[in-house]
């Protein structure tokens, strides 16, 4: 009686792991590991846009390349004041002379005169930097000098005072 329920019992056990192990596929596929292949992306086609051509309109980008300047030359005061390296200052000081150049551009005459005398006051600035980058005291006079340029921009130049004088060259 005992070995009929053990043959019944191992028959039973042996008919179920063949059923586990033979499943949908056959035994070889099925634990054998299947190559990763790489997923293919499809090549994407740009075509190149020409964005020289659109203009924004002169109020919009005197807005923004004044917000960049601004921006910048906040920057640049900042990495004085902490002694940054000299590349940082020194390109803070070429952002800020690129913004003022475009704020340049979209200005009436008499107002980009103005603006003018400013840019060469921060272009004789820059060369006092580059000549006295290890001297503090020096440092701090450009900083202040800065400081005053900053304010006498943010005075005259922003956006409701010239916003009747913009136009593009």
């Amino acid at each position: 009686m005992f070995e009929v329920k053990m043959k019944r019992s191992f028959i039973f056990l042996l008919v179920f792991l063949i059923i586990i192990i033979s499943g949908c596929e056959s035994v070889r596929k099925k634990f054998i590991r299947k190559r990763k292949e790489p997923e293919r992306q499809e090549e994407m086609i740009l075509v190149p846009q020409d964005y020289s051509k659109q203009r924004l309109p002169a109020d919009i980008a005197y807005l923004n390349y004044y917000n960049y300047w601004k921006s910048w030359h906040t920057e640049l005061l900042q990495f004085m004041q902490e002694g940054s390296n000299f590349k940082k200052v020194k390109t803070c000081f070429e952002q800020v002379l690129l913004n003022l150049e475009r704020m340049k551009e979209i200005l009436t005459q008499q107002k980009a005169e103005q603006l003018a005398e400013y840019i060469s006051k921060i272009k004789q600035l820059e060369i006092e930097f580059e000549d006295d980058f290890k001297i503090s005291i020096n440092l701090n006079r450009i900083r202040s000098k800065l400081e005053g340029v900053l304010n006498d921009i943010n005075k005259h130049f922003s956006f409701s005072k010239v916003k009747n004088n913009l136009e593009w060259k």
